[in-house]
């Protein structure tokens, strides 16, 4: 399994708006792309997402840009996992059985279950205060 950009681009961002909610300020999309190298147009596709479900919020305006919409320490990396990528899982089959035929006789199914359910616990318990 390897994580997608938009994940770990995500995560970054995320970061890096962590590090600015106790002041209350906000950050533009220019200054986290100088800060980590990112590309301007795929952060603010990400960006839009991430508000989109709630994790950010934009502000206008010349001090505007992007704030967390919630403290650090409720967001986890499975809730920006899945504002940006949809239903995360290891293996499509879990998400989409229709897909597959051998669903109901799949002898490695409990396995890709048993892996992909303590995959989601522990990124559902890492938070972005923990980084």
């Amino acid at each position: 399994m390897k994580l997608s950009t938009k994940t770990r681009y995500a995560v970054t961002a995320m970061l890096e708006l962590s590090k600015y909610y106790d002041e209350k300020s906000s950050v533009s999309i220019s200054e986290i792309s100088k800060a980590h190298g990112l590309s301007i147009s795929y952060l603010e596709q990400l960006l839009l997402k991430l508000k989109n479900n709630n994790l950010v919020v934009s502000l206008r305006g010349k001090s505007g840009g992007y704030q967390l919409a919630k403290p650090p320490a409720i967001i986890s990396i499975k809730d920006i996992m899945e504002a940006v990528e949809g239903p995360v899982s290891i293996v499509d089959c879990l998400i989409h059985e229709n897909k597959c035929d051998q669903t109901s006789c799949c002898a490695t199914r409990p396995l890709w279950t048993k892996l992909n359910d303590r995959f989601l616990q522990l990124i559902g318990e890492i938070y972005l205060s923990d980084l």
